[in-house]
């Protein structure tokens, strides 16, 4: 026989055992331990998970002649820590909000970023410089 068709044989054989040996799925939840025939699986992975920040809505701005609200403002809470989103120029005749700032939460370092426009232009109604604060935990310094 030729020397390719004895490998191809061996290449059909190999693959029919091990589609013929029965697979299975295990699925661990953290800190769980599968054990099998020489074979010990520990999920590790945090228990539980890291809490999340909550976010509450307000109405900012209300209509009272057509009785809904215009804007809603969000107050974002990690813990004892804060950062609220709101409109920080409206515009009264057009009843829109020309700019509001955003809050970005890093779990990391457990702090908000809050960013607001440090000049706003009234007259092209557009934010001319940004400015970046950040709110998280006071850190003591020992002297």
């Amino acid at each position: 026989m030729n020397q390719r068709v004895v490998v191809l044989y061996m290449l059909v054989f190999l693959l029919s055992a091990a589609a013929g040996a029965s697979a299975r799925d295990v699925h661990l939840k953290p800190g769980e331990i599968f054990r099998g025939p020489g074979l010990t699986v520990t999920c590790q992975g945090e228990s539980n998970p890291p809490p999340k920040v909550l976010s509450l809505k307000q109405c900012q701005y209300w209509d009272e002649f057509e009785k809904k609200c215009l804007f809603e403002k969000t107050t974002f809470a990690y813990f004892d820590l804060e950062c609220t989103e709101k409109c920080w120029h409206w515009d009264a005749y057009h009843k829109t909000c020309d700019y509001k700032n955003h809050c970005s939460f890093y779990p990391s370092q457990k702090v908000f970023v809050r960013r607001t426009c440090a000049k706003f232009d009234e007259y092209s109604h557009k934010c001319l410089a940004i400015k970046d604060e950040k709110i998280g935990p006071v850190v003591k310094r020992h002297p």
